[in-house]
Formats: structure tokens, sequence, C-alpha cells
């Protein structure tokens, strides 16, 4: 998420292709993506170094202070390769809890044939959405 928000706050280009992504429902799933949906949301205000001021003083201290460390860092090679490999990952991590928590619904006692055949059944369908998901874009650093 962090590399993610360096990306977001540094690139135009790959704040706009998100924006077109399905971005809050992925993130609505992530107990710790405030700062992205802080940077999405204000994704037109950090065209201008005073808009982005603007923005910063928006923020709770401690929103401000991650996302003043992540603004003063090297902005990224390659953004969008970049973008698209932590939007795949964050993906992938996704799946496999819903992986996991269908894995452990399918452990309980007394399961009908019906809801374990079921279970077993999202399970194939969700690994197989793992393999389906992108392989890296951008270059092995």
């Amino acid at each position: 998420l962090r590399l993610l928000a360096l990306v977001l706050l540094h690139s135009r280009e790959a704040r706009d292709w998100l924006l077109e992504e399905d971005w809050r429902t992925r993130l609505e799933a992530e107990p710790q993506a405030d700062v992205l949906v802080s940077i999405l949301e204000a994704a037109n205000s950090l065209e201008s170094p005073g808009g982005t001021a603007g923005y910063l003083a928006t923020l709770s201290p401690s929103l401000e202070s991650v996302v003043s460390t992540l603004l003063n860092e090297k902005p990224p090679e390659q953004p969008l390769p970049l973008l698209h490999d932590c939007w795949n990952e964050l993906e992938k991590k996704q799946v496999r809890r819903l992986v996991e928590s269908l894995k452990a619904r399918q452990r309980a006692p007394q399961l009908a044939l019906e809801e374990a055949a079921s279970l077993h059944q999202q399970i194939l369908d969700l690994q197989k959405r793992l393999l389906d998901i992108a392989r890296p874009f951008s270059p092995p650093q």
C-alpha cells in the first residue's frame, strides 16, 4: 500500500488510470487504505504546489506525516508498470484472504454436503482467479 501511495502521489498518469478502476470497492476491504483513499479523493488537488499544500492541510497529523514523507521521496522511474503490479498484488492478497475464509468455513462441524460442495467450487473459482491475475509488468529491480 505504501508503494502504491508513492506512485499515486508522484504520477498524474497513475492517478488517472486508477481513478478509472473500481478503486473504492477494492480499497474498502483494506484496513490501512485510508492514505490511498485520501490521495484518490484529492487527485485533482495534487496538480499544483498550492493544491498539494491545501490537501495536506485537510489531513490528520498522522496522515499528513505519512503523505509528506512520501512526497519527499524520489518518484518511481516507471510509475505505470509499478502501479499495475501493486494493484494486481492487492487483488491477489484479497483473493487469498477470501480463500482462507472459505476454507475455514469448510472445517465447520455438521457442514451440509451441499454447502461443502458450494464452498469447494468457490475455492476452485478463486484459485483460478489467482492464476488469471496478470503477472508483474515492472522489470526486476
